[in-house]
């Protein structure tokens, strides 16, 4: 219990001291609204961990929230698209399933570049099944990035958990600029 009530004091003192931070900083300035959309996606992140499931929607939402962040930090660096099929707004995903994958599509493919790059997700419908799809197209050739493939990996494993076979999970480079992750849940 004690445990329970100390995780519980951690994420409120963070967003207090997000609460603060803003109050700090100069009204209607670029640093006070970058804070808010901090504040906003750490609250949205906080409320996720207590569910283990949400619709495709939610998650969409929670994407375009983070990428709201990279764009003010990243500017005309990074081009980015979320695109959703209304027919897979209702569709049941892992909560915070895809987080990992635009935070590494940004990390390694836009980040690092002078002049950015580009990122699309999208969610549609294709022949009786969800197809979730993160692709992102570095403005020249990709480096090779000493990433761990836990994103990927936590995310194919909890896709499996939920879908078991119904899931389909693949990722790869595409020439020598883009990388593209892609889930497939049949119906």
């Amino acid at each position: 219990r004690m445990l329970a009530i100390q995780n519980s004091l951690s994420p409120h003192f963070t967003l207090n001291a997000m609460n603060a931070l803003v109050a700090m900083l100069p009204e209607a300035s670029k640093e006070q609204h970058f804070a808010i959309q901090i504040g906003g996606f750490l609250r949205d992140m906080l409320d996720a961990r207590h569910t283990t499931m949400q619709d495709l929607a939610q998650e969409m939402a929670m994407v375009e929230r983070y990428l709201d962040i990279e764009r003010t930090r990243l500017g005309d660096r990074l081009d980015a698209v979320v695109a959703m099929d209304a027919a897979t707004r209702d569709v049941d995903v892992p909560g915070l399933v895809q987080q990992p994958l635009v935070e590494n599509a940004v990390r390694h493919a836009v980040a690092p570049y002078r002049d950015g790059g580009s990122l699309r997700v999208e969610a549609r419908r294709d022949d009786g099944a969800t197809v979730l799809r993160i692709e992102s197209i570095a403005s020249e050739a990709l480096r090779s990035s000493p990433g761990t493939g836990y994103g990927e990996e936590s995310s194919r494993t909890r896709f499996e958990l939920r879908y078991g076979d119904r899931v389909s999970f693949g990722s790869g480079r595409i020439g020598e600029r883009a990388y593209r992750v892609e889930i497939r849940i049949d119906d």
